[in-house]
């Protein structure tokens, strides 16, 4: 059956509503007729990321670099080819080929600088001899593949064309953006203007308390409390633990920038979510120093505090410490059982993060394991 006329603007707002997002806003950049129903229904997906100058929708990725081409191919030498070869420029060039890194800094409306970038660092760079001519390139990365979908003259910076891109995607929308893992790896998040989020997982870079209050200007009131918070990685700056959306949200993650930072560890005694997961070395003095601490302070059944990416021999030599110094049992899985307070037991558990390393990477596979502290009750084993 064909229908013979349009389908009613109801009807196309219902359809629109649960197709997936990226047909969804291809449909809508096709069809003028079905934007303004587009624009009126919360556009949902799964995962939404934002790198430097890249967007990620669910597993469909769109990537705005700079092309270089080369009137004579055999004046192409090894740098040009890297740039080409790895999927384009990230930043922009001057007239002779030098690289311009400060218009990475360059604010336009609806940016979001949710961290300053760091002063002092400068690159010198050379120039590209021999007559060539830059393209702005925009590639879909579906997956593990990577497509070039277009090239155009390069008569906008690259952050104007990435700009335009988002604009298309999430501009003029009257309702949030709901998304359930939103992940921003950037410090200036490049939006257009009113954009709203809705999610509750949010992982960012942020590592200062006025990132938060950025964080706060484009998500919805109703995504707080948070089920999920990343930040990192943490210097110095501890106003980010202090902050009511951190201190809030019930799973936050800590990511490490010194290794061998005390203080980090003294701060997460000092944390009540009821799970937090830190990407941090670890030592077995400090484990004693946290089952010691949870003890005095009767830490809630269900509160848990993993490390990620501890070297194997540092597992074993932590769980050695413990097996020498406490009473314990062990459980059917192989984990620790180590009586903590009334009732109240602490469940000790190891073993790698599944995550997907490259081959022939067994140097970082001994950094790719957790250490699991969990409070149980007496019965639940």
């Amino acid at each position: 059956m064909v229908l013979s006329k349009p389908l009613p603007y109801d009807c196309n707002r219902h359809i629109i509503m649960h197709m997936e997002p990226n047909l969804r806003i291809l449909l809508s950049l096709r069809c003028p007729s079905l934007q303004a129903a587009d624009k009126s229904v919360p556009l949902k997906c799964q995962e939404l990321e934002f790198k430097e100058n890249e967007t990620t929708i669910d597993e469909n990725g769109f990537k705005v670099r700079i092309h270089i081409h080369m009137a004579n191919e055999n004046q192409i030498d090894e740098r040009v080819e890297h740039f080409n070869g790895s999927g384009g420029l990230n930043c922009d060039i001057d007239m002779v080929g030098r690289r311009d890194w400060l218009k990475l800094r360059d604010l336009y409306p609806g940016d979001v600088q949710l961290e300053p970038f760091q002063e002092g660092f400068q690159v010198t760079d050379h120039p590209i001899f021999g007559d060539h001519q830059p393209f702005l390139q925009l590639t879909l990365k579906d997956q593990d593949q990577e497509l070039v979908i277009e090239r155009v003259k390069y008569t906008k910076t690259l952050i104007e064309a990435y700009h335009y891109i988002n604009s298309l995607f999430f501009g003029g929308r009257s309702e949030p953006i709901r998304v359930k893992h939103l992940q921003m790896s950037v410090n200036i998040l490049r939006l257009p203007e009113f954009v709203k989020f809705h999610s509750k997982e949010v992982d960012t870079r942020i590592i200062t308390a006025n990132g938060f209050e950025k964080l706060k200007e484009i998500m919805n009131a109703s995504s707080f409390p948070l089920n999920f918070c990343g930040i990192g990685p943490i210097a110095n700056d501890w106003s980010t633990f202090d902050h009511p959306v951190f201190r809030s949200a019930h799973h936050v993650l800590v990511r490490n920038k010194r290794h061998d930072n005390a203080e980090l560890f003294l701060r997460l005694l000092e944390l009540r979510n009821g799970n937090i997961t830190v990407q941090s070395l670890l030592s077995g003095i400090m484990l004693q120093t946290i089952i010691d601490n949870w003890k005095m302070t009767q830490r809630k059944v269900g509160t848990t505090l993993t490390f990620e990416y501890i070297h194997t021999r540092k597992v074993e030599a932590i769980l050695n410490q413990i097996l020498g110094q406490r009473r314990y049992r062990e459980n059917e899985n192989g984990d620790l059982i180590i009586p903590l307070y009334q009732d109240k037991e602490l469940r000790i558990s190891s073993g790698d993060t599944h995550e997907e390393l490259a081959k022939g990477s067994n140097f970082w596979d001994d950094f790719n394991n957790f250490l699991k502290l969990e409070v149980i009750d007496v019965d639940s084993e």
